[in-house]
């Protein structure tokens, strides 16, 4: 026997033990009773949208885990449960050698607040779900004016909501965009106004059509031109109109 031919054998041995033991551990792993929770972000530089004793709760109303054998435990069943929550994109479920269940969640993307005219506020994702606001805090524009509340039945209502997630989404992708707007208006004749930060009173945007291009010139206008105009003497700007601005009275 050669000794190449010692060493591949060596080689495959130590493999089939790691395997083996490795199968050993797994199996093993399955049949511990599961002893608690850990839950992880994968997104965790956002706003907390839905702290870890909530995740557990919900958890624990789906399955009751503790002390039940990890094999046992319907992991599915549980992740489609927290995926039901409009503020869980996602939901990677998984058990540790130590028998945790380990639970990485990944938010959904909160881009804008909407207040109706029925005084009721609701955040908007960036997959267009409606969710409450209910003791959550997040810094985004907030869309009020003519907003009707939403009612399945009203395909006016819904091209409406339908806009607004075009124009937050728009919004949410220019970064200079995010830094300026503080609030966004729908007037009755559901044409956009943003109300800025700084600079004028309100800039008319219009409908929903060529935002990118209509943002990335207004940019071009606050750093090129607005530095050597007196804002007092305008109080708006209207970028409705294509490749021009319009600063008015």
């Amino acid at each position: 026997m050669t000794i190449e031919t010692k060493h591949r054998i060596i080689i495959i041995v130590a493999a089939a033990i790691i395997i083996a033991a490795g199968i050993f551990a797994a199996v093993h792993n399955r049949k511990q009773p599961c002893n608690g929770i850990v839950v992880n972000y994968y997104n965790a530089t956002q706003d907390t949208l839905i702290d870890p004793q909530k995740i557990i709760e919900m958890v624990y109303r789906t399955d009751s885990i503790e002390g039940k054998p990890l094999r046992d435990i319907h992991r599915d069943q549980i992740r489609d449960a927290l995926e039901q929550n409009p503020y869980i994109e996602n939901a990677d479920l998984s058990f540790g050698l130590s028998g945790k269940l380990r639970i990485a969640i990944t938010q959904a993307k909160v881009i804008a607040r909407i207040i109706n005219t029925a005084q009721q506020h609701h955040y908007l994702t960036a997959t267009g779900i409606l969710a409450a606001t209910s003791g959550i805090r997040v810094r985004v524009p907030a869309f009020t004016g003519y907003i009707s509340p939403l009612k399945s039945n009203s395909e006016e209502k819904d091209m409406l909501y339908d806009k607004m997630l075009y124009l937050a989404l728009a919004l949410d992708q220019v970064p200079f965009m995010q830094a300026l707007t503080e609030q966004v208006y729908i007037r009755r004749d559901k044409q956009f106004e943003i109300i800025p930060k700084v600079g004028y009173d309100h800039i008319v945007v219009g409908d929903t059509s060529n935002l990118i291009t209509k943002f990335n010139n207004l940019q071009c206008f606050y750093q090129q031109k607005l530095p050597y105009m007196e804002r007092s003497t305008y109080k708006y700007l209207d970028i409705s109109f294509d490749n021009q601005i319009i600063a008015k009275r």
